[in-house]
């Protein structure tokens, strides 16, 4: 439960510190006194939305604090895993907003997003405010209300139908666009498989182009090479007046001079030489002339591959190297477009066989909701009689709907306000009393189903008065018996109910105005009900009507068997 709260520098509030305890808390005040501050402080501090305009003026940042103890494993778990210290149950969630607007949010002292703030809120405290009540109006809330009731039956149920309902929906939206694109995938699919086969019927390989260029070009000149080298050879060695005779010839000459003159060893040894190295190269010239083969079949096969890679290389890139590197991306488009094997037909059968998991999955949902519909029924009629409209049936109606994500039923809640009358849709005929009353009637009941240790109604009493308000105040102290509740109101009958009362109070000074709370003792609660009783008027006879509410109050709860750690 919330035990305190600090707020600083919010809006009118300058600084205030509040001690909550167990029990029915109790906060009234003139109205523009600041109590609509004190609810979004708590909201700030639960995650919601802040901004700087938050910011009292002329400060730097507002700043909300508040300790729960006693949480939930569930909380101290969450707090945990979110790095956040929850030593003996006792959590601290700090929100600071500064002048430019920036939030920080701590738990335990550890920095978080307002997510995560948001989420662990949810598990402390579930605010009620007047347009809360409006959510009786909308017929799509109430299937939420009828699942939180009966939570530890609904919930597994509902999970394993919201997990086959997001298969299906998959399902669903995966045949939709196979259906829709099924002309375009079976092209895409003909297309590139005409153009791997193309690519793979080449052969390709990474410098072949220019293997077969140089190939092509030795073919395509045979004829010439085989000339040319015929005509060389005949001029170094096998014509009528060789070269290689002439330097034979040439050498023996120079040979017998240097005979004569040893001077001449040298070069006669260096011409030796060149008669050998022409005798060599005639040699090779022969033998490559001799190799030399006119095929025109392979000139023609050659010439047919170069055409082949200048086609490809048109359509798919520049060089060889590019072709292959496109065939590489081509086939794996292909091979998931068909691999897979997911086409319209078989994701039409997985569907079908989806609906009707689906479909017994929605049915169990539904009988779980009927059982829980009963049960709700017979303890919202005690409820509403509790809070004098016992003359008003209240019923769930459930009735089958296209699949959801909440199941394939509709919930409305419907009543009847007089006896012998038909039920009616509620968001037709209630007034702003009874929606009131009936969604306090559905926190009583939601109440133990519910977590949350501490519940916060920012003046549940709208539209009512009287008796009603007295009906009121008992069942907030009935919750107040299994959980802490906070309570804004207007009304005396209520506030004469609290354990503790709080006034909230605004004091205007000459430069600013600035809001505080206060605990109040007895004498001062006989005053603040008198306020709220005579108005600005306070008379010894409002203040008699004042200590007879508190006295009755007094009776009231002592009939009640408050739970461990109430006052």
């Amino acid at each position: 439960m919330l035990t305190g709260l600090h707020i600083k520098n919010v809006a009118v509030i300058d600084e205030t510190e509040i001690e909550l305890g167990a029990g029915l808390n109790v906060l009234t005040g003139e109205t523009g006194a600041g109590k609509s501050i004190v609810i979004g402080s708590v909201n700030m501090i639960l995650g919601e939305r802040g901004g700087k305009d938050l910011v009292r003026h002329g400060e730097k940042s507002a700043l909300v604090q508040a300790v729960f103890s006693g949480c939930p494993e569930q909380v101290c778990a969450l707090a945990q895993e979110l790095g956040a210290e929850c030593e003996d149950g006792e959590l601290l969630l700090t929100r600071q907003i500064s002048e430019s607007g920036k939030s920080t949010c701590r738990a335990g002292g550890v920095i978080m997003t307002a997510a995560a703030m948001r989420e662990l809120g949810g598990l402390l405290v579930d605010i009620h405010g007047q347009h809360d009540s409006q959510a009786l109006l909308s017929p799509a809330r109430h299937i939420g209300f009828l699942d939180s009731f009966a939570k530890e039956r609904v919930a597994p149920v509902k999970e394993a139908y919201q997990n086959l309902y997001e298969t299906y929906r998959a399902l669903q939206k995966k045949l939709q666009s196979l259906t829709e694109n099924e002309a375009q995938r079976k092209a895409r699919i003909e297309l590139l498989t005409f153009q791997c086969d193309e690519i793979a019927k080449a052969q390709l390989s990474a410098g072949e182009e220019e293997e077969l260029e140089a190939e092509e070009k030795v073919l395509a000149g045979a004829e010439d090479i085989l000339k040319s080298l015929s005509d060389a050879y005949a001029v170094l060695y096998e014509g009528e007046f060789t070269a290689y005779d002439a330097l034979s010839a040439a050498s023996r000459s120079l040979s017998d001079a240097a005979d004569l003159d040893a001077r001449l060893t040298q070069t006669e040894a260096e011409l030796t030489d060149v008669v050998y190295k022409v005798g060599d190269l005639a040699s090779q010239v022969r033998a490559a002339r001799d190799a030399v083969e006119f095929d025109p079949q392979r000139l023609g096969e050659v010439q047919e591959q170069l055409a082949l890679l200048s086609s490809l290389k048109r359509k798919y890139g520049a060089s060889v190297e590019e072709v292959l590197a496109h065939y590489d991306t081509i086939s794996a488009e292909l091979a998931a477009m068909t691999d897979s094997g997911e086409d319209a037909d078989s994701v039409r059968a997985r569907l079908q066989a989806c609906e009707t998991e689906l479909t017994e999955a929605a049915a169990a949902l539904t009988c779980e909701r009927i059982a829980a519909k009963e049960q709700m029924e017979t303890l919202m009629a005690k409820e509403l009689s509790d809070l004098d409209m016992e003359k008003v049936a209240f019923c769930v109606g459930i009735e089958a709907a296209p699949f959801g994500k909440n199941g394939a039923d509709g919930v409305e809640f419907m009543i009847s306000t007089n006896p012998g009358e038909p039920v009616k849709p509620l968001s037709k005929i209630a007034s702003g009393g009874e929606l009131s009353r009936i969604m306090l009637a559905l926190k009583t009941v939601l109440a133990d189903s519910d977590a949350v240790g501490t519940l916060i109604f920012d003046e549940i009493d709208t539209g009512v008065s009287g008796r009603a308000a007295g009906k009121i105040a008992a069942k907030l102290c009935k919750i107040a018996k299994r959980k802490q509740v906070i309570c804004i109101t207007h009304l005396a009958q209520i506030a004469s109910a609290a354990d503790a009362h709080y006034l909230i109070e605004k004091e205007v000074g000459e430069d600013a105005s600035s809001t505080h709370i206060r605990l109040l003792d007895e004498a001062q609660r006989v005053e603040e009900l008198s306020r709220i009783l005579g108005g600005l008027t306070v008379t010894e006879t409002t203040r008699s009507h004042a200590r007879e509410l508190l006295a009755e109050a007094e009776e009231m709860k002592k009939g009640m068997e408050y739970g461990k750690g109430q006052r």
